[in-house]
């Protein structure tokens, strides 16, 4: 059979959403309905793969797929790996394009080998799609942050005011910004302070280009390692600070509270008309974000130490042919800078200051 690639198109723009969390209204490929497309009650794609104990060997698409167990209209169960794809538009072609791969190489009579020359295809999809790795190292790191900051300011009256100096999920050039003070968090696997700069406000102590931030930066450097007990991971941190934010509160406003908080997981990490973030109760299980990690080091380095031999904005002036806000670097940061000044193995000071 061969299968137009406009028509898939056109049936996956067609699809509906169900009216409630467990339900799926799937529209099905070919005869046997072993590939499928739905929407989740908030208008995601998944791609429905009926196949039991599907053999995934690409380490991008471990992350993003999920094995579960389903019921059909006339109560027959059946497993199915998803794949879930955001739910914007233009990613109508993207999920699209998947199934037609599959359908090509032939997942009606043979799942296991249409999935594994599929997957060069789909990896690529995904990784357009979704958070990278990078991204979820450096959100974790973030959220170690983020606790912190909660547990150093416990008074309900203020915790509106936790979140709103946390900044990072609107990719902002400062992760935390506030009363004169920013926090540009970095993680890294690597055993030293070595991390990708992605514009020059990021080590540049004052207000940023665009007039936000404060005159003091300091640049948290978290070492990060897999944990071999219990470690704390994405899923694990964003549990932690939902506890912390609704801790004395009325059901209702602690509702509200994290339900703010999960909503900018939603954006981290995503560009302007991308997919999605973290979706936490969509994504907790999902590997990627589950993975639990131990810290290695923790340094805060403060970034007005002229031992600190780094670029900054505003030496490029004179070079009126180059777009400085393009450059992109990294930085080795040394272990010493100034004795046991610069870099502190304690955020605590630097923490508490933002909201002084």
């Amino acid at each position: 059979m061969v299968h137009e690639f406009e028509q898939i198109r056109e049936k996956i723009a067609a699809s509906q959403q169900p009216s409630a969390s467990d339900q799926r209204k799937p529209v099905w490929f070919a005869g046997g309905e072993k590939i499928g497309i739905a929407r989740d009650q908030s208008g995601r794609f998944e791609i429905f793969l009926a196949v039991a104990g599907l053999q995934v060997t690409s380490a991008v698409i471990q992350r993003y797929v999920s094995e579960d167990s389903w019921r059909r209209a006339d109560g027959q169960e059946f497993a199915a790996s998803r794949i879930v794809i955001p739910g914007d538009p233009h990613f109508i072609g993207v999920a699209a394009l998947i199934v037609d791969e599959l359908l090509r190489n032939g997942f009606d009579s043979d799942p296991q080998l249409a999935f594994v020359r599929s997957e060069a295809l789909i990896e690529m999809a995904l990784e357009r799609a979704g958070v990278s790795d990078e991204s979820v190292l450096g959100l974790l790191g973030e959220l170690i942050l983020l606790e912190q900051t909660l547990v150093l300011h416990p008074s309900p009256g203020i915790r509106h005011r936790v979140l709103d100096v946390w900044t990072g999920y609107q990719r902002a050039s400062r992760d935390f910004s506030g009363n004169g003070v920013s926090i540009e968090v970095k993680a890294t696997t690597r055993n030293r302070s070595r991390h990708h700069i992605s514009n020059l406000d990021q080590v540049t102590p004052g207000s940023t280009q665009s007039g936000s931030g404060g005159d003091a930066l300091f640049l948290v450097s978290v070492g990060l390692i897999p944990s071999q007990t219990s470690g704390r991971s994405v899923a694990s941190q964003a549990d932690r600070i939902c506890q912390l934010l609704a801790r004395d509160l009325s059901t209702e406003d602690a509702a509200r509270l994290c339900g703010a908080f999960l909503q900018c997981l939603r954006r981290y990490g995503v560009a302007p008309g991308g997919g999605v973030g973290y979706d936490h109760d969509l994504m907790k299980a999902w590997p990627m974000f589950a993975s639990e990690w131990e810290i290695r080091f923790l340094r805060v380095y403060d970034m007005s130490d002229e031992l600190l031999l780094i670029a900054r904005r505003g030496e490029f002036a004179r070079f009126q042919h180059m777009v400085e806000g393009s450059l992109r670097f990294e930085v080795d940061l040394p272990d010493v800078v100034r004795g046991d000044i610069n870099p502190s193995a304690d955020a605590t000071e630097v923490v508490r200051r933002l909201l002084a």
